[in-house]
């Protein structure tokens, strides 16, 4: 309780230094996931309404979790398209409509079977860096902790080093398994969707990470 309320008076501090045009940055997230709130209503209308780091200034929408919420498989791309921060909604825009195809023709489910989330919530108009991703990883420790998935389909480099905080780049890291930095679950990663609408030729490596991770689910136990 003492731990919680420490938080809640450095939070009260820089939003109110924000409000005078401050701005500050962190390497390490400011609030801890298992002080967020565990209902998806009330982290939701947290991570719509977070101000932790400067893109709060630039989204029109941040990009909430979304899908099954008893599903093994979770996948996490590295932040929203313009359209999705347009809108508010996944599967918008050419990324969208990507990432729907890769679930529904590549993995042969649909966008119910999965819950789907971004490493860095609101779209960063290029200007995402490693200040924005800590910011935003309590958020997504929160969700995976809840989900508690099997697999997770990292689509990109920041939602890699998020959940496994390795320093691979994406082309070293595919084609593998790894475990995941604060769960059980292992993620499988694989090139992110902005990276795949600008090489179609390794769209068929991501086909093969994507029957990776359901193959992981197949097994009866990971190690």
């Amino acid at each position: 309780m003492q731990r919680r309320l420490i938080l809640l008076k450095q939070l009260s501090k820089l939003y109110a230094l924000k409000r005078f045009g401050e701005r500050y940055f962190q390497s390490e997230p400011i609030v801890q996931s298992e002080n967020l709130p565990k209902e998806p209503k009330r982290l939701g209308d947290m991570i719509a309404n977070c101000h932790l780091c400067h893109l709060a200034k630039l989204r029109k929408n941040a990009l909430i979790g979304a899908g099954a919420m008893k599903n093994q498989i979770m996948i996490v791309i590295d932040e929203p398209s313009a359209r999705e921060d347009e809108t508010g909604r996944w599967f918008c825009g050419d990324s969208g409509e990507m990432l729907k195809n890769m679930i529904e023709k590549a993995m042969g489910l649909t966008i119910d079977d999965v819950y789907v989330a971004a490493a860095i919530k609101c779209h960063s108009r290029g200007k995402a860096d490693a200040a924005v991703l800590a910011a935003c990883k309590s958020y997504l420790v929160a969700e995976v902790e809840r989900l508690k998935p099997k697999i997770i389909i990292a689509l990109g480099k920041q939602a890699f080093s998020a959940l496994c905080e390795s320093n691979e780049t994406i082309e070293a890291a595919r084609g593998r398994l790894w475990r995941c930095a604060f769960d059980r679950a292992m993620v499988a990663p694989s090139f992110s969707l902005g990276y795949l609408r600008l090489n179609q030729n390794a769209k068929k490596e991501a086909v093969a990470d994507l029957r990776l991770a359901l193959n992981a689910i197949d097994k009866t136990a990971i190690v």
